[in-house]
């Protein structure tokens, strides 16, 4: 599939992820799912960065969803990007703070993503900043 990842992107992603989401940190013990953060249908298909693991990243179901059904939420985050933005250049608010994702690496930023109007967090499936007690993630 053009555009798509690769198994060994998709394998370079989930040992950034270290086998939880990077939207809200649990672990995703089956049926992870890779999101494109630059979306292929919007131009990416013909940039090579589309494919790259900066561009890719791992995601339980619901998280995805949410991300696919708040556009304007998750490109305000990180978590989507314009056809001619940079995945390297753009950082991603994720469970453990804002990253870059540098090749497959995650550093830390105290850059905001973008303008964020409402002061959320983007942590957590809920959207509300809080964690699962069950499982709760620790920061690498």
């Amino acid at each position: 599939m053009s555009g798509g990842f690769t198994e060994k992107v998709r394998a370079l992603i989930r040992e950034r992820a270290r086998g939880r989401c990077e939207m809200c940190g649990l672990r995703i013990p089956i049926g992870p799912q890779y999101h494109h953060r630059k979306p292929r249908r919007a131009g990416g298909t013909a940039a090579k960065d589309v494919s790259l693991p900066s561009n890719g990243v791992l995601l339980h179901p619901l998280c995805h969803e949410k991300i696919e059904s708040n556009r304007a939420w998750a490109l305000q985050r990180g978590w989507l990007l314009h056809a001619y933005d940079k995945p390297e250049a753009i950082p991603v608010r994720m469970w453990h703070g804002t990253v870059l994702l540098v090749g497959v690496q995650a550093v830390p930023t105290d850059q905001s993503p973008r303008q964020d109007p409402d002061g959320g967090d983007g942590q957590g499936a809920a959207g509300d900043g809080s964690l699962p007690d069950a499982d709760s993630p620790t920061p690498i």
